[in-house]
């Protein structure tokens, strides 16, 4: 199917024409070009059978873009808005469509479960595609923890779930940002950009818990971009061409909390009966276990 190939198409040249009219200064090309870049890759997205609440995240994205094309702060006041209910998408998809506890990803051969002894009875029940490679956290453990297992690392410690210091790491990251601009900003601002900067970081801090390490990336990403704006509102120096890395970052956050909900989205754990009991199990020298798609 040719029409996805060619939303991305337009999808990539409307990034090339709104970061090369940042970088050179061409305003038109800017204004042109990023009242694009959403709707595309909505529409992209869409396409490719996304759920509509990432497609509603983005569409909210891109009001929060046309707003935020003016220099008044009512329209500041609103793109912000816009952004945040784009948040509250995103952290219900997160929460309908989401994985618990799916951080951190284990890579191949980084993360392993330790098989049930046959001799004992235990069937294993880690033979279904890619559970072995993810991690669950914390005390539930997939299929292997109805069995028994328990998940060790090559050196044969217990894996720890890092799920706590995560969400201490995302909170001091909030705190710390919004003290040190809250003198600087605007006193109409300082309320609204504290709770939208909460919001934002909850969006990021699930991104990163129910979809894993690419969506993670996106969210931070997602926060590094609208601190940057934060920063330019509080007359903070800025870096060269400041609005050239507020797009690059955004862009980036943006491609990636879609790329990371389209990629968990097909996951064979969304099927409508992973994880209940063990029908879902491969049974021994079985290799054709079919992979279920979500639901929408």
């Amino acid at each position: 199917m040719r029409t996805p190939r060619i939303l991305l198409a337009a999808f990539g040249l409307a990034v090339v024409v709104d970061l090369a009219s940042l970088a050179v200064g061409f305003e038109p090309g800017h204004t042109v070009a990023k009242p694009l870049l959403m709707p595309l890759l909505a529409a992209w997205a869409a396409l490719r059978g996304a759920p509509r609440l990432l497609v509603a995240a983005l569409l909210f994205g891109w009001g929060g873009d046309m707003l935020l094309l003016s220099d008044a702060e009512p329209a500041f006041l609103a793109g912000m808005a816009s952004f945040a209910v784009g948040h509250v998408c995103y952290l219900a998809l997160f929460r309908a469509h989401g994985r618990r506890n799916t951080a951190p990803r284990a890579r191949k051969g980084s993360l392993h479960y330790e098989r049930p002894i046959r001799s004992r009875g235990l069937v294993p029940c880690i033979a279904r595609r890619r559970s072995a490679l993810v991690a669950e956290l914390p005390g539930r453990f997939g299929n292997a923890a109805r069995c028994g297992a328990r998940p060790r690392d090559p050196g044969g410690h217990s894996a720890r779930t890092p799920k706590g210091l995560i969400a201490l790491g995302y909170a001091a990251a909030l705190t710390g940002t919004v003290a040190l601009l809250w003198p600087d900003l605007p006193a109409a601002l300082r309320v609204p950009v504290a709770a939208y900067s909460a919001l934002l970081t909850a969006m990021a801090y699930g991104a990163l818990t129910r979809l894993g390490l690419l969506a993670g990336l996106g969210g931070a990403l997602f926060m590094l971009s609208d601190t940057l704006i934060a920063t330019g509102v509080a007359d903070w120096p800025q870096l060269p061409g400041p609005d050239f890395w507020i797009m690059l970052t955004y862009i980036a956050a943006q491609v990636l909390l879609t790329g990371g909900t389209l990629g968990e989205w097909r996951t064979p754990q969304h099927a409508p009966d992973a994880g209940r009991g063990d029908r879902g199990d491969e049974r021994p020298g079985r290799t054709d276990d079919p992979v279920r798609p979500g639901r929408l």
